[in-house]
């Protein structure tokens, strides 16, 4: 059994705290029909409740010269079901935060106790119509 402040440390996040709601895609190139510039269809792979905060110093060194001013830490849960990488898109629905789609720029697993996910991203500088979700069922 845990003592108390192990067990405080392995709880680093309280659910309450997971309160914005973001969503996973995978990108895919479309044909833009003379669309000057790509456009991209994104396939929902996963919606959950994050932790979203500006970086810490700790996460600002390690984004290096990638840290720019729209830059986001975010924390979510571990799912098995799904591989993240960084060529996913990250879509944040909070106005507090600005709406929008963000890059992935770097993931840095909970090695203590593989409970959470640690992304840092960045707001991607998109031309108007340049993503489109794909709808319920399509592939």
């Amino acid at each position: 059994m845990l003592n108390k402040r192990q067990r405080t440390r392995n709880l680093r996040y309280q659910s309450n705290e997971l309160n914005t709601p973001v969503k996973l895609f995978r990108k895919e190139e479309m044909d833009d029909g003379g669309f000057s510039g790509v456009r991209y269809l994104l396939h929902l792979i996963s919606q959950n409740l994050a932790l979203v905060y500006k970086p810490s110093m700790k996460d600002i060194e390690s984004l290096g010269s990638r840290m720019s001013e729209t830059s986001l830490t975010v924390i979510l849960p571990q799912s098995n079901e799904i591989t993240v990488d960084t060529s996913l898109i990250l879509r944040i629905d909070d106005k507090r935060l600005g709406v929008g789609y963000f890059d992935v720029d770097e993931i840095i697993p909970d090695i203590q106790n593989g409970r959470y996910l640690k992304l840092l991203v960045k707001r991607h500088t998109q031309a108007k119509g340049q993503f489109t979700e794909a709808k319920d069922g399509e592939n």
